[in-house]
């Protein structure tokens, strides 16, 4: 199986739910990929084959996987360089807590250079000072051959 992400030694199981999501997409899904495809589309079906793999887990299964999900707990979702709110691409987290946020990912096509709001938003999202302190945050290049991942740190 491609590598496209690495995770820390005790998540290595949600290592390769996430590796395997992204070669089912390109495997599956290639056409969306291609053909200039919204975002949207794509990150759906990412997240389907990504909710289906934590599903087949034991220990992976209790959380969800979500696309745009623009809700804290009961609230906006915000962070303090998205004041009006925000909603990540892809969030793999335990809905109404803040106690299990896994990964946040955001997502760019090919076509699209403008990255910096993206990277902001992960970085907002995984500071242990803020609301979400997700564990691992990742940016994601929609590439025709493969994604090309970069994981933001803290």
């Amino acid at each position: 199986m491609e590598r496209f992400i690495e995770l820390d030694a005790e998540d290595k199981l949600l290592e390769d739910a996430v590796n395997k999501a992204f070669e089912m997409l390109y495997t599956n899904d290639k056409y969306l990929l291609v053909n200039d495809v919204s975002e949207r589309a794509i990150t759906h079906k990412f997240g389907t084959y990504l909710q289906i793999l934590l599903g087949n887990k034991e220990e992976l299964c209790k959380y969800d996987v979500d696309c745009e999900y623009n809700k804290n707990i009961d609230e906006l979702k915000k962070t303090p360089n998205f004041q009006n709110g925000t909603y990540p691409d892809i969030i793999i987290h335990k809905r109404g807590s803040n106690d299990s946020n896994l990964i946040i990912m955001e997502f760019k096509k090919k076509t699209e250079n403008n990255i910096e709001k993206d990277i902001q938003k992960i970085k907002d999202f995984i500071d242990l000072a803020g609301d979400y302190k997700y564990k691992y945050g990742f940016f994601v290049k929609l590439l025709d051959e493969y994604p090309d991942v970069k994981r933001i740190t803290r």
